[in-house]
């Protein structure tokens, strides 16, 4: 179970409750045996918590629960036997060898955008797009999905990738992070005054931002014709598919163009 929490977004594991009843652990258990659990069991180590809490067992007898507080891992965890698990909804699923191969590849972090932007905090982030996010993913808590996604550290140290997809202004930190979108005459660049410039557009926010604008600047260029649509009414239709444009320019580069 340490492992399922470690693998997804961390939780709490309560010793002691079993199908609604208060079982408890007794109180000559020693709580130094439930402290070496993680070390004995897990492969890396799970960072764990161990604590007790007091409590009075379905006998009426004063009683102890062992809680285990999971920290979200950057790691892919295993247990002794090499079995690897992931906590999904209520219950712990077993991974097959693909699934966990995918999982250490999601678990895997570029060096620049794990680390952490002096001075970036969480009150710089757009609510909107948290919300969305979180929503998207179904997410109960925004906090500790970032620290699972390696956005955010346990200490509240932003990464460069939160800023980048999050902050309301990310180029306040990363100048260079913008996105220009150019519209050419005809198929050449040109230089001097044989330049086919026709507009030059640059746009800042967070990367969801930039995509969105940006494909609404391109939409907006591209040819359109009159037909039918679907609500029986004439309307421009672009003479290109969206799916056909959209991939082209949508490359990791920093800039768009358009003949």
């Amino acid at each position: 179970m340490l492992v399922g929490f470690a693998n997804a977004d961390g939780g709490t594991v309560v010793i002691g409750l079993w199908n609604g009843q208060v079982e408890g652990v007794r109180q000559q258990a020693s709580i130094s045996g439930w402290q070496q659990t993680a070390i004995d069991f897990t492969v890396p180590v799970v960072r764990a918590s161990v604590r007790t809490v007091d409590c009075v067992n379905e006998a009426g007898e004063p009683d102890r629960l062992v809680v285990f507080d999971i920290d979200p891992s950057d790691h892919l965890h295993s247990n002794r036997r090499d079995d690897v698990y992931l906590r999904v909804g209520d219950e712990n699923r077993r991974l097959t060898f693909s699934q966990r191969q995918e999982l250490h590849c999601d678990k895997g972090q570029a060096s620049f955008e794990a680390t952490t932007v002096d001075g970036a905090q969480k009150a710089d982030l757009d609510s909107s797009l948290l919300g969305s996010y979180a929503a998207a993913v179904n997410h109960p808590d925004v906090d500790r999905l970032l620290v699972a996604r390696g956005l955010m550290k346990p200490t509240g140290e932003l990464t460069a990738a939160a800023v980048l997809l999050f902050a309301n202004e990310p180029q306040r930190w990363f100048p260079e992070a913008s996105l220009r979108v150019l519209r050419y005459q005809g198929k050449e660049r040109g230089s001097g005054a044989r330049q086919q410039l026709l507009a030059d557009e640059r746009i800042d926010g967070p990367i969801p931002h930039l995509l969105q604008r940006a494909r609404e600047i391109v939409q907006s260029t591209l040819p359109t014709r009159r037909a039918l649509s679907s609500s029986g009414t004439f309307e421009n239709v672009g003479l290109l598919p969206q799916d056909a444009w959209l991939r082209r320019w949508l490359t990791p580069s920093s800039t768009a163009r358009t003949a």
